[in-house]
Protein backbone atom coordinates (compact mmCIF):
# COMPACT_ATOMS: atom_id res chain seq x y z
CA UNK A 1 0.00 0.00 0.00
CA UNK A 2 2.94 2.49 0.68
CA UNK A 3 5.50 1.71 -1.55
CA UNK A 4 5.43 4.76 -2.99
CA UNK A 5 6.63 6.77 -0.20
CA UNK A 6 9.77 5.81 -0.50
CA UNK A 7 10.65 6.83 -4.09
CA UNK A 8 8.66 9.75 -3.29
CA UNK A 9 11.09 11.24 -0.28
CA UNK A 10 14.44 9.51 -2.57
CA UNK A 11 13.21 11.78 -5.40
CA UNK A 12 12.49 15.18 -2.81
CA UNK A 13 16.12 14.31 -1.14
CA UNK A 14 18.16 13.77 -4.34
CA UNK A 15 16.77 16.93 -6.23
CA UNK A 16 17.45 19.06 -3.28
CA UNK A 17 20.57 21.59 -3.73
CA UNK A 18 21.99 20.50 -1.18
CA UNK A 19 26.11 19.86 -0.83
CA UNK A 20 25.67 16.56 0.38
CA UNK A 21 27.89 13.06 -0.51
CA UNK A 22 25.99 11.00 -3.35
CA UNK A 23 24.52 8.48 -0.98
CA UNK A 24 22.78 11.20 1.07
CA UNK A 25 19.09 9.94 1.06
CA UNK A 26 20.78 6.55 2.31
CA UNK A 27 22.51 8.52 5.11
CA UNK A 28 19.16 10.35 6.48
CA UNK A 29 16.64 7.63 5.77
CA UNK A 30 16.77 4.12 6.34
CA UNK A 31 13.87 2.98 3.42
CA UNK A 32 14.32 -0.16 3.22
CA UNK A 33 13.07 -0.60 7.21
CA UNK A 34 10.69 2.06 6.87
CA UNK A 35 9.05 0.48 3.40
CA UNK A 36 8.74 -3.07 5.12
CA UNK A 37 6.97 -1.80 8.43
CA UNK A 38 4.41 0.11 6.01
CA UNK A 39 3.89 -2.24 3.70
CA UNK A 40 1.89 -4.77 6.56
CA UNK A 41 -0.16 -1.86 7.42
CA UNK A 42 -3.60 -1.33 5.08
CA UNK A 43 -6.03 1.54 5.38
CA UNK A 44 -8.90 2.86 2.81
CA UNK A 45 -7.59 6.55 3.42
CA UNK A 46 -7.23 7.82 0.15
CA UNK A 47 -4.67 10.31 1.65
CA UNK A 48 -1.91 8.10 0.14
CA UNK A 49 -3.53 8.06 -3.39
CA UNK A 50 -1.26 9.84 -5.86
CA UNK A 51 -3.88 12.96 -6.02
CA UNK A 52 -1.86 14.23 -2.72
CA UNK A 53 1.44 16.14 -3.39
CA UNK A 54 4.93 14.28 -2.36
CA UNK A 55 4.71 17.13 0.34
CA UNK A 56 1.91 15.94 1.79
CA UNK A 57 3.25 12.40 1.65
CA UNK A 58 6.74 12.67 3.00
CA UNK A 59 5.41 14.99 5.90
CA UNK A 60 3.08 12.74 6.89
CA UNK A 61 5.54 9.81 6.36
CA UNK A 62 8.04 11.14 8.97
CA UNK A 63 5.35 11.78 11.39
CA UNK A 64 4.11 7.82 11.17
CA UNK A 65 7.77 6.69 11.17
CA UNK A 66 7.96 8.48 14.97
CA UNK A 67 5.16 5.85 16.00
CA UNK A 68 5.50 3.00 14.07
CA UNK A 69 8.89 2.60 12.38
CA UNK A 70 11.76 4.84 14.37
CA UNK A 71 14.51 2.89 13.31
CA UNK A 72 13.85 4.23 9.88
CA UNK A 73 14.78 7.92 11.58
CA UNK A 74 17.49 6.58 13.10
CA UNK A 75 20.50 8.12 10.37
CA UNK A 76 18.54 11.67 10.91
CA UNK A 77 19.73 11.25 14.94
CA UNK A 78 23.17 10.42 14.26
CA UNK A 79 23.63 12.65 11.42
CA UNK A 80 22.86 15.84 13.11
CA UNK A 81 25.76 15.94 14.93
CA UNK A 82 28.08 15.09 11.92
CA UNK A 83 27.27 18.18 9.57
CA UNK A 84 27.81 22.31 9.95
CA UNK A 85 24.07 22.26 8.62
CA UNK A 86 22.55 20.29 11.46
CA UNK A 87 20.37 23.08 12.85
CA UNK A 88 18.24 23.11 10.03
CA UNK A 89 17.44 18.76 10.90
CA UNK A 90 15.32 20.25 13.28
CA UNK A 91 14.29 17.12 15.59
CA UNK A 92 13.57 16.16 19.08
CA UNK A 93 14.72 12.95 21.43
CA UNK A 94 12.73 11.43 23.97
CA UNK A 95 12.08 9.28 26.72
CA UNK A 96 15.25 6.70 27.65
CA UNK A 97 15.69 4.67 24.59
CA UNK A 98 16.37 9.05 23.18
CA UNK A 99 14.17 7.86 19.75
CA UNK A 100 14.34 10.49 17.54
CA UNK A 101 11.35 12.62 16.83
CA UNK A 102 10.65 14.66 13.96
CA UNK A 103 9.97 18.00 13.89
CA UNK A 104 8.63 21.05 11.26
CA UNK A 105 12.15 21.68 10.57
CA UNK A 106 12.58 18.13 9.73
CA UNK A 107 10.40 17.96 7.39
CA UNK A 108 11.39 21.33 5.80
CA UNK A 109 14.91 20.43 6.11
CA UNK A 110 13.76 17.31 3.69
CA UNK A 111 11.41 19.23 1.43
CA UNK A 112 13.69 22.45 0.89
CA UNK A 113 17.27 22.09 2.27
CA UNK A 114 18.32 25.31 3.83
CA UNK A 115 16.82 27.64 0.80
CA UNK A 116 15.40 30.11 3.55
CA UNK A 117 12.22 31.21 0.88
CA UNK A 118 11.44 27.71 0.00
CA UNK A 119 11.35 27.19 3.86
CA UNK A 120 8.77 29.76 4.86
CA UNK A 121 6.91 28.89 1.73
CA UNK A 122 6.41 25.29 2.45
CA UNK A 123 5.83 25.95 6.42
CA UNK A 124 2.63 29.02 5.78
CA UNK A 125 1.28 26.09 3.19
CA UNK A 126 1.46 22.85 5.35
CA UNK A 127 1.81 24.29 9.24
CA UNK A 128 -0.40 26.83 9.95
CA UNK A 129 -4.14 25.85 11.03
CA UNK A 130 -5.78 26.17 7.94
CA UNK A 131 -3.43 23.31 6.08
CA UNK A 132 -5.33 20.17 4.47
CA UNK A 133 -2.92 18.02 7.67
CA UNK A 134 -4.87 19.72 10.19
CA UNK A 135 -8.61 19.94 8.24
CA UNK A 136 -8.42 16.28 8.10
CA UNK A 137 -7.03 15.64 12.38
CA UNK A 138 -3.97 13.66 10.38
CA UNK A 139 -2.01 15.52 12.62
CA UNK A 140 -2.24 17.51 15.88
CA UNK A 141 -2.12 20.69 16.48
CA UNK A 142 0.56 22.90 17.05
CA UNK A 143 1.28 23.85 20.21
CA UNK A 144 3.22 26.88 18.98
CA UNK A 145 3.60 29.11 16.39
CA UNK A 146 5.93 27.17 13.68
CA UNK A 147 7.20 30.54 12.74
CA UNK A 148 8.76 30.87 16.20
CA UNK A 149 9.08 27.50 17.48
CA UNK A 150 10.24 24.12 16.32
CA UNK A 151 7.96 21.59 17.09
CA UNK A 152 7.46 17.37 17.08
CA UNK A 153 5.39 16.39 13.85
CA UNK A 154 2.67 14.05 15.97
CA UNK A 155 -0.28 11.99 14.18
CA UNK A 156 -3.29 11.96 15.83
CA UNK A 157 -3.98 8.88 17.32
CA UNK A 158 -7.25 8.48 15.09
CA UNK A 159 -5.59 8.63 12.32
CA UNK A 160 -3.07 6.08 13.55
CA UNK A 161 -5.55 3.55 14.43
CA UNK A 162 -7.24 4.31 10.44
CA UNK A 163 -3.54 3.79 9.24
CA UNK A 164 -3.06 0.31 11.47
CA UNK A 165 -6.93 -1.23 11.81
CA UNK A 166 -8.93 0.47 8.67
CA UNK A 167 -11.64 1.52 11.51
CA UNK A 168 -13.32 4.15 13.02
CA UNK A 169 -11.36 5.60 15.93
CA UNK A 170 -13.70 6.42 18.96
CA UNK A 171 -12.16 9.26 21.35
CA UNK A 172 -12.39 8.24 24.85
CA UNK A 173 -12.48 10.67 28.18
CA UNK A 174 -8.89 11.86 28.72
CA UNK A 175 -7.28 15.23 30.35
CA UNK A 176 -6.70 16.28 26.70
CA UNK A 177 -9.83 15.12 25.49
CA UNK A 178 -12.45 16.17 28.24
CA UNK A 179 -15.68 14.74 26.16
CA UNK A 180 -17.36 11.51 26.16
CA UNK A 181 -19.76 9.51 23.56
CA UNK A 182 -23.02 10.05 24.68
CA UNK A 183 -26.01 7.38 24.31
CA UNK A 184 -29.27 6.56 25.19
CA UNK A 185 -30.94 3.43 24.76
CA UNK A 186 -34.00 5.41 26.06
CA UNK A 187 -37.06 6.20 23.32
CA UNK A 188 -39.58 9.58 23.38
CA UNK A 189 -41.93 6.97 24.80
CA UNK A 190 -40.05 7.26 27.79
CA UNK A 191 -39.85 10.49 28.71
CA UNK A 192 -43.26 11.00 28.89
CA UNK A 193 -42.79 14.52 27.68
CA UNK A 194 -45.81 17.32 27.15
CA UNK A 195 -47.21 18.00 23.59
CA UNK A 196 -45.19 21.46 23.89
CA UNK A 197 -41.98 20.01 24.34
CA UNK A 198 -42.75 17.24 21.79
CA UNK A 199 -43.49 20.00 19.07
CA UNK A 200 -40.63 21.80 20.15
CA UNK A 201 -38.16 19.20 19.84
CA UNK A 202 -39.55 18.12 16.39
CA UNK A 203 -38.79 21.65 14.95
CA UNK A 204 -35.13 20.69 16.75
CA UNK A 205 -34.81 17.81 14.57
CA UNK A 206 -36.01 19.78 11.36
CA UNK A 207 -33.34 21.85 12.04
CA UNK A 208 -31.22 19.24 12.11
CA UNK A 209 -32.25 17.10 9.29
CA UNK A 210 -31.93 20.50 6.73
CA UNK A 211 -28.71 21.55 8.44
CA UNK A 212 -26.70 20.96 5.03
CA UNK A 213 -29.19 22.44 2.90
CA UNK A 214 -29.83 25.18 4.62
CA UNK A 215 -25.78 25.79 4.49
CA UNK A 216 -25.46 24.93 1.25
CA UNK A 217 -28.30 27.46 0.23
CA UNK A 218 -27.08 30.33 -1.44
CA UNK A 219 -29.03 33.34 0.34
CA UNK A 220 -29.09 31.70 3.75
CA UNK A 221 -25.67 29.92 3.79
CA UNK A 222 -23.87 33.29 3.69
CA UNK A 223 -24.81 33.93 7.09
CA UNK A 224 -25.53 30.20 8.49
CA UNK A 225 -22.53 29.45 11.08
CA UNK A 226 -23.34 26.35 12.29
CA UNK A 227 -26.38 25.68 14.54
CA UNK A 228 -27.23 26.50 18.21
CA UNK A 229 -29.53 24.88 20.83
CA UNK A 230 -30.35 25.06 24.18
CA UNK A 231 -32.81 23.35 26.42
CA UNK A 232 -33.43 24.33 29.62
CA UNK A 233 -35.56 23.53 32.84
CA UNK A 234 -35.42 22.15 36.36
CA UNK A 235 -32.86 18.09 36.22
CA UNK A 236 -34.31 14.91 35.66
CA UNK A 237 -37.07 16.71 32.97
CA UNK A 238 -35.53 14.68 29.85
CA UNK A 239 -33.14 17.36 28.19
CA UNK A 240 -29.78 15.54 28.15
CA UNK A 241 -31.76 11.97 26.96
CA UNK A 242 -33.55 14.23 24.31
CA UNK A 243 -29.88 15.26 22.71
CA UNK A 244 -29.12 11.60 22.46
CA UNK A 245 -31.96 10.66 21.05
CA UNK A 246 -32.20 13.63 18.49
CA UNK A 247 -28.61 12.58 17.57
CA UNK A 248 -29.90 8.79 17.41
CA UNK A 249 -32.70 9.92 14.94
CA UNK A 250 -30.32 12.09 12.89
CA UNK A 251 -26.94 9.65 13.03
CA UNK A 252 -25.10 11.89 14.40
CA UNK A 253 -22.74 11.04 17.44
CA UNK A 254 -23.24 13.24 20.43
CA UNK A 255 -20.06 14.24 21.83
CA UNK A 256 -20.82 15.29 25.90
CA UNK A 257 -18.38 17.90 27.46
CA UNK A 258 -19.94 18.40 31.48
CA UNK A 259 -18.34 21.82 32.01
CA UNK A 260 -18.85 21.59 35.67
CA UNK A 261 -15.86 19.01 35.55
CA UNK A 262 -13.34 20.74 32.78
CA UNK A 263 -13.73 24.25 34.96
CA UNK A 264 -13.24 22.22 38.73
CA UNK A 265 -10.54 19.97 37.14
CA UNK A 266 -8.58 22.19 34.88
CA UNK A 267 -8.88 25.56 36.41
CA UNK A 268 -7.23 28.13 34.11
CA UNK A 269 -6.93 25.41 31.15
CA UNK A 270 -10.68 26.48 30.04
CA UNK A 271 -9.49 27.62 27.06
CA UNK A 272 -6.90 25.12 26.15
CA UNK A 273 -9.76 22.08 26.41
CA UNK A 274 -12.22 23.93 24.75
CA UNK A 275 -9.94 24.88 22.31
CA UNK A 276 -9.07 21.14 21.58
CA UNK A 277 -12.69 20.09 21.06
CA UNK A 278 -13.54 22.68 18.93
CA UNK A 279 -10.67 22.05 16.66
CA UNK A 280 -11.54 18.46 16.36
CA UNK A 281 -15.31 18.99 15.98
CA UNK A 282 -14.75 21.38 12.99
CA UNK A 283 -13.55 18.36 11.02
CA UNK A 284 -16.06 15.91 12.20
CA UNK A 285 -19.78 15.31 11.55
CA UNK A 286 -20.42 15.52 15.04
CA UNK A 287 -22.80 17.26 17.75
CA UNK A 288 -21.27 19.04 20.74
CA UNK A 289 -23.01 18.66 23.49
CA UNK A 290 -22.21 21.10 26.63
CA UNK A 291 -24.53 19.55 29.83
CA UNK A 292 -24.00 21.99 33.19
CA UNK A 293 -24.03 24.85 31.02
CA UNK A 294 -24.63 27.67 33.88
CA UNK A 295 -21.16 25.74 35.25
CA UNK A 296 -19.61 28.07 33.03
CA UNK A 297 -22.07 30.27 30.84
CA UNK A 298 -23.26 32.20 33.91
CA UNK A 299 -23.55 36.29 33.59
CA UNK A 300 -20.32 37.34 32.94
CA UNK A 301 -19.14 38.66 35.76
CA UNK A 302 -17.48 41.88 36.66
CA UNK A 303 -14.43 40.69 38.80
CA UNK A 304 -11.44 40.90 36.65
CA UNK A 305 -8.95 38.72 39.29
CA UNK A 306 -6.74 36.06 37.91
CA UNK A 307 -8.98 33.87 40.56
CA UNK A 308 -12.32 34.05 38.77
CA UNK A 309 -12.72 30.92 37.18
CA UNK A 310 -15.94 32.20 35.67
CA UNK A 311 -14.05 35.28 34.39
CA UNK A 312 -14.68 37.28 31.48
CA UNK A 313 -11.82 35.70 29.25
CA UNK A 314 -13.38 32.31 29.62
CA UNK A 315 -16.73 33.20 28.64
CA UNK A 316 -15.38 35.68 25.74
CA UNK A 317 -13.72 32.63 24.28
CA UNK A 318 -16.34 30.75 24.69
CA UNK A 319 -18.50 33.18 22.95
CA UNK A 320 -16.11 33.43 19.76
CA UNK A 321 -15.57 29.79 19.29
CA UNK A 322 -19.27 29.36 19.45
CA UNK A 323 -19.53 31.78 17.13
CA UNK A 324 -17.51 30.66 14.31
CA UNK A 325 -17.86 26.78 14.56
CA UNK A 326 -20.02 25.65 11.79
CA UNK A 327 -21.26 22.79 13.20
CA UNK A 328 -23.82 21.94 15.85
CA UNK A 329 -23.77 22.45 19.44
CA UNK A 330 -26.49 22.16 22.40
CA UNK A 331 -26.37 23.07 25.39
CA UNK A 332 -28.23 21.98 28.71
CA UNK A 333 -28.93 24.17 31.33
CA UNK A 334 -31.00 23.99 34.87
CA UNK A 335 -30.84 28.12 35.49
CA UNK A 336 -31.80 30.12 31.64
CA UNK A 337 -32.02 33.05 34.08
CA UNK A 338 -28.30 32.93 35.04
CA UNK A 339 -26.97 32.99 31.13
CA UNK A 340 -25.54 35.77 29.82
CA UNK A 341 -27.81 37.79 27.43
CA UNK A 342 -25.30 37.74 24.70
CA UNK A 343 -25.20 33.54 24.87
CA UNK A 344 -28.81 33.11 24.64
CA UNK A 345 -29.03 35.36 21.62
CA UNK A 346 -26.56 32.89 19.39
CA UNK A 347 -29.09 30.09 19.92
CA UNK A 348 -31.61 29.58 17.13
CA UNK A 349 -33.29 27.29 19.11
CA UNK A 350 -34.31 27.24 22.87
CA UNK A 351 -36.69 24.25 24.04
CA UNK A 352 -38.04 24.67 27.86
CA UNK A 353 -38.50 21.10 29.86
CA UNK A 354 -40.81 21.27 33.04
CA UNK A 355 -41.70 19.23 35.54
CA UNK A 356 -44.46 17.33 34.73
CA UNK A 357 -48.26 18.04 35.24
CA UNK A 358 -50.58 15.07 36.70
CA UNK A 359 -51.11 13.65 33.42
CA UNK A 360 -47.66 13.44 32.60
CA UNK A 361 -46.83 12.43 35.84
CA UNK A 362 -49.64 9.50 35.87
CA UNK A 363 -47.98 8.20 33.08
CA UNK A 364 -44.76 7.72 34.28
CA UNK A 365 -45.89 6.29 37.70
CA UNK A 366 -48.09 3.89 35.31
CA UNK A 367 -45.05 2.67 33.49
CA UNK A 368 -42.65 1.63 36.18
CA UNK A 369 -44.91 0.81 39.28
CA UNK A 370 -46.33 -2.48 37.69
CA UNK A 371 -42.78 -3.48 37.95
CA UNK A 372 -42.91 -4.12 41.60
CA UNK A 373 -44.48 -6.58 43.34
CA UNK A 374 -46.97 -4.11 45.50
CA UNK A 375 -50.72 -3.57 46.14
CA UNK A 376 -51.82 -1.06 44.06
CA UNK A 377 -55.14 -1.88 43.74
CA UNK A 378 -56.43 -0.15 46.54
CA UNK A 379 -53.37 3.18 46.08
CA UNK A 380 -54.80 5.80 44.31
CA UNK A 381 -52.10 6.56 41.40
CA UNK A 382 -54.58 10.12 39.99
CA UNK A 383 -53.89 11.72 43.74
CA UNK A 384 -50.03 11.17 43.79
CA UNK A 385 -49.85 12.12 40.31
CA UNK A 386 -51.31 15.35 41.68
CA UNK A 387 -49.33 15.63 44.44
CA UNK A 388 -46.05 14.66 44.21
CA UNK A 389 -44.42 17.28 42.14
CA UNK A 390 -41.18 15.73 41.07
CA UNK A 391 -39.33 15.12 37.71
CA UNK A 392 -39.67 11.98 35.64
CA UNK A 393 -35.97 11.03 36.53
CA UNK A 394 -37.10 11.18 40.44
CA UNK A 395 -40.11 8.78 39.76
CA UNK A 396 -37.61 6.35 38.23
CA UNK A 397 -35.05 6.35 40.87
CA UNK A 398 -37.64 6.14 43.24
CA UNK A 399 -39.17 2.85 41.85
CA UNK A 400 -35.07 1.92 41.11
CA UNK A 401 -35.23 1.96 45.05
CA UNK A 402 -37.82 0.42 45.75
CA UNK A 403 -36.81 -2.51 43.08
CA UNK A 404 -33.51 -3.28 44.94
CA UNK A 405 -35.44 -3.25 48.50
CA UNK A 406 -37.72 -5.51 47.11
CA UNK A 407 -34.43 -7.80 45.66
CA UNK A 408 -33.40 -8.18 49.15
CA UNK A 409 -36.15 -8.26 50.80
CA UNK A 410 -36.21 -5.43 53.41
CA UNK A 411 -38.60 -3.98 55.14
CA UNK A 412 -40.96 -7.19 54.68
CA UNK A 413 -42.23 -9.28 57.90
CA UNK A 414 -40.89 -12.71 58.44
CA UNK A 415 -44.59 -13.98 56.82
CA UNK A 416 -44.45 -12.16 54.29
CA UNK A 417 -40.69 -13.28 52.91
CA UNK A 418 -41.54 -17.38 53.94
CA UNK A 419 -45.06 -17.10 51.53
CA UNK A 420 -43.56 -14.30 49.05
CA UNK A 421 -46.24 -12.10 49.59
CA UNK A 422 -45.92 -8.21 47.71
CA UNK A 423 -45.14 -5.64 49.75
CA UNK A 424 -48.65 -4.06 51.11
CA UNK A 425 -50.07 -0.73 50.46
CA UNK A 426 -49.29 1.03 53.84
CA UNK A 427 -45.95 -0.43 53.45
CA UNK A 428 -45.21 0.92 50.22
CA UNK A 429 -46.67 4.56 51.36
CA UNK A 430 -44.65 4.87 54.14
CA UNK A 431 -41.50 4.20 51.89
CA UNK A 432 -42.55 6.75 49.59
CA UNK A 433 -42.70 9.29 52.29
CA UNK A 434 -39.65 8.34 53.67
CA UNK A 435 -37.50 8.22 50.58
CA UNK A 436 -39.32 11.61 49.04
CA UNK A 437 -38.62 13.18 52.32
CA UNK A 438 -34.89 12.16 52.51
CA UNK A 439 -34.00 12.90 48.59
CA UNK A 440 -36.76 15.42 47.49
CA UNK A 441 -37.20 17.35 50.44
CA UNK A 442 -40.72 16.60 50.19
CA UNK A 443 -43.16 15.87 53.56
CA UNK A 444 -45.62 13.34 52.21
CA UNK A 445 -48.81 12.64 54.04
CA UNK A 446 -49.48 8.83 53.23
CA UNK A 447 -52.62 8.57 53.93
CA UNK A 448 -53.72 10.81 51.41
CA UNK A 449 -53.08 8.26 48.45
CA UNK A 450 -54.84 5.14 49.75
Amino acid sequence: MYPIFSPLIKTILSQSNLFYPSDMENKFFNFNEYKNTFDSYHSSNDLFSEKYSANIHTIVSLALSAVLCNKALERLKLIRNEYAFSEFIGGVTKNAAEKFIPTVHTALFLLAGNDTAKRLELLKKYFLPGSILFRQNILKPLPADPLLEDTPLECTPEFIYQIINGGEYQYSYSTNFPATLYTTNETWEDLCLNDREMIDLMEVKAWLKNFQRLKENSLFGKSHKGYKAMFFGPPGTGKTVSVGLLGKEINMPVYRIDLSQIVSKWVGETEKNLKYIFDLASTKNWILFFDEGDALFGKRSDNTGGNDRYGNQEVAYLLQRMEEHEGIIFICTNKQHNMDEAFRRRFSSRVEFFLPKKQESLMIWQKYLPELEIELEAIDLSRMADKIKVSGASIKNFCKWMKIIQYENLHKTEEQIQQGTKISKHQFLELMSKYFSRYEGQSLDSKLFG
